[in-house]
């Protein structure tokens, strides 16, 4: 840990491009940052310290323990990065518009890619039933491709016919929540923007340099 906390104020220093620096003295993954190579950090004590592996599949629905990966090649390969086809995905229980997002006014935010995803309801919630709802979510970590039928909800909810659609963690911030009057935000990313200005074009964060989606192509 102490190695660590000790590269901070060097990556801080105005003289050492971070830019250039972490690409070739680190391996970037979605939970972690492996450091290696870090010359002003040399210690002859982590000489036979590999990087850390990725978390390899093990075919159960586990994956593999750290120590029959450590020092073997492995691979970002993670559920979240995977696109699946239209018709891998689970059907939705009806066609979504703005009226069934704000029938909860409620979403789930996945804890991989951090976005925001919609929680549509054919009939309008009771504030008591929405409480009741947020109690359940507060207790899952939820990640794209989870589907509000694998939850044990409330009898009163399940007659509601709530649904989540089947995400990826690469799909866009859906185009109905920039109709229902929400905090705008990045369609890409889903990170926080100031208020959209641009009448044509959906709000895009200045990270995100993929080509701006028109609101009149939707």
């Amino acid at each position: 840990m102490a190695l660590y906390l000790s590269i901070l104020p060097i990556l801080a220093s105005d003289t050492i491009s971070r830019t250039k620096l972490l690409p070739s003295c680190s391996i970037s993954a979605h939970h972690f940052l492996t450091l290696h190579h870090f010359r002003p950090l040399r210690d002859e004590r982590s000489a036979d310290v590999a990087t850390l592996p990725f978390p390899v599949d093990a075919g159960d629905g586990h994956y593999k323990p750290f120590t029959d990966v450590y020092k073997t090649e492995t691979h970002d390969n993670r559920p979240s990065l995977q696109v699946r086809t239209k018709a891998q995905r689970q059907k939705s229980k009806f066609c979504p518009s703005v009226q069934h997002a704000t029938n909860t006014d409620t979403m789930l935010q996945c804890v991989e890619c951090e976005k925001w995803r919609l929680i549509f309801s054919k009939h309008k919630l009771t504030k008591n039933q929405v409480e009741q709802l947020n109690q359940v979510l507060a207790e899952i970590d939820y990640t794209c491709g989870l589907m509000l039928d694998d939850i044990n909800l409330p009898q009163g909810l399940k007659s509601k016919l709530l649904f989540v659609k089947d995400h990826d963690c690469l799909d866009h911030i859906e185009k109905i929540y920039f109709s229902c009057g929400y905090e705008p935000c990045c369609i890409f990313c889903g990170e926080y923007v100031d208020a959209d200005n641009e009448e044509d074009y959906y709000p895009q964060c200045a990270d995100c340099t993929q080509q701006p989606i028109r609101k009149r192509d939707s």
